[in-house]
């Protein structure tokens, strides 16, 4: 749902699922090949398996330091492999980690954007929400956007109604969760 890109390996460090977002990601310059995440440049390959066989010897859970997958014609993938220990308390389980991949070269969805789909918010509501969301007044809002205080306020009861919050302050709590 979250567009995450998400490999799951198993207790031996092979691949066992990718999320759709990852099989997008994983073509050309960087691959799964026999199961292994598998990059052209095999110094970021030996560093990802290593990386991996840590987090799978510890007992503890933990997200390791990113490791850069060089692509040749885009910045790298950054791989983030991660142990969740609620997760893995079981030896046996299929899934014993994760990779989380990140493409830099993607363009994040912006809080307005995750408005507009969470709450089905206009385009205005979005805007008017998501700078009432990282603290800033009503006036001051109204005067950046330069729509009058009472649009502003029209637009702030609408939002209340889509979000079910009563006051600015619980607004404002509902939506920082989302950004």
């Amino acid at each position: 749902m979250s567009g995450t890109a998400v490999v799951l390996v198993n207790r031996h460090g092979n691949v066992f699922k990718a999320n759709r977002s990852a099989e997008l990601l994983l073509v050309d310059d960087v691959q799964i090949v026999r199961g292994k995440l598998v990059a052209k440049d095999t110094r970021a390959t030996t560093a990802l398996n290593r990386a991996i066989q840590g987090l799978l010897w510890r007992s503890a859970g933990g997200l390791s330091a990113p490791i850069m997958l060089p692509r040749a014609s885009r910045r790298p993938l950054l791989a983030y492999p991660a142990r969740l220990s609620n997760s893995t308390a079981n030896a046996l389980a299929d899934c014993q980690a994760m990779v989380i991949l990140i493409d830099p070269d993607t363009r994040p969805r912006t809080p307005e954007m995750t408005l507009r789909s969470a709450f089905r918010l206009t385009e205005a509501e979005a805007r008017l929400a998501t700078q009432l969301a990282f603290g800033e007044s009503l006036e001051k809002v109204a005067d950046q956007l330069g729509i009058a205080k009472e649009t502003a306020r029209s637009q702030l009861k609408s939002i209340f109604a889509k979000t079910g919050a009563h006051r600015q302050a619980e607004l404002v709590a509902v939506l920082a969760k989302l950004l």
